[in-house]
């Protein structure tokens, strides 16, 4: 008897901990893990009908041809042999994918590791009745130290990522509601701080046994930042070498409820003059790359 039925997903901005999460996870004898399949965002509904022959050739050459599907090496002949014996549906397809790379592994349970995966937990929990996902989120201000990406100084970078927070966040709210005790939000600095606590708790919300060498599971967790975590309370979530005030001043006001919702500290210093004049110019830059990402997700998702 498997626990095929019962996946996992695991999502979250980029940085927030999701690979150590998913990596402590996948040394549990009966999970199985992949990660950056992209299958919700790339695959899903994009080829029609699936009942067809054509439309499923298209399928399955495109899932082919991502990095993250192709380097699981699956058998694809024989993924569309099975997935003929029954419902053509984009969840039943992707399913199968993942329960054959978990019975290649031997193992009874298949989870994957997605970048926003939490966007798709609508579908993936109505698609899976028993299915959990995991959410990891972090303090914006430590992402922008965590990430090149998120630390650059290129006008409207710091608008684009703080909308992508609060999207995560809201999802991370709307799901919890939706679907109570099958969806759980963690905090990377928690995994950092208290991983023994963290990844049990983890296990028992999957239901599954804390692993025997779970000290030496967490002991071998790798974080980008560590010095961050555990600074004095005005300091919290703050790298000194890379933030300005002005940015702090930005998350603060347009993500300031959400911070204190998931337990960070929004603090907010008097700027000084220098500062407060910096903020004036970069503001209406980084407001209008904020409804710009807005625009295009709601786009995306149409």
């Amino acid at each position: 008897m498997t626990r095929f039925a019962e996946p996992i997903f695991v999502g979250g901005l980029s940085h927030s901990g999701k690979t150590q999460l998913r990596l402590t996870l996948d040394a549990i004898p009966t999970l199985s893990f992949t990660r950056r399949t992209e299958l919700w965002t790339r695959v899903y509904n994009r080829y029609g009908d699936l009942g067809e022959s054509d439309n499923l050739t298209r399928c399955l050459t495109a899932m082919s041809a991502i990095k993250g599907v192709a380097a699981l090496e699956a058998d694809f002949e024989a993924l569309r042999s099975e997935f003929s014996e029954g419902s053509a549906s984009y969840p039943r397809l992707i399913r199968l994918f993942h329960e054959q790379i978990a019975a290649r592994r031997g193992k009874s349970r298949w989870g994957d590791q997605s970048k926003f995966m939490e966007r798709y937990a609508p579908v993936i929990m109505d698609a899976y009745p028993n299915a959990r996902m995991i959410h990891m989120v972090r303090d914006p201000r430590s992402l922008r130290a965590a990430h090149s990406g998120l630390t650059s100084s290129r006008p409207g970078a710091l608008g684009w990522n703080t909308a992508r927070w609060v999207a995560s966040m809201d999802a991370a709210r709307d799901n919890s509601r939706r679907f109570g005790g099958r969806y759980l939000v963690i905090r990377y600095e928690d995994l950092v701080t208290d991983g023994e606590d963290v990844v049990g708790r983890v296990c028992d919300f999957l239901m599954e046994e804390v692993p025997a060498s779970l000290n030496e599971l967490i002991s071998s967790i790798r974080f980008d930042v560590p010095s961050e975590v555990g600074l004095r309370p005005r300091q919290a979530g703050r790298s000194t070498a890379r933030r300005s005030q002005s940015s702090d001043r930005f998350v603060s006001m347009h993500a300031g409820n959400l911070l204190v919702e998931h337990g960070y500290q929004n603090v907010s210093d008097q700027p000084s003059p220098t500062e407060r004049a910096r903020f004036a110019v970069t503001w209406p830059v980084e407001r209008a790359s904020m409804v710009a990402w807005r625009v295009l997700n709601r786009r995306a998702q149409r």
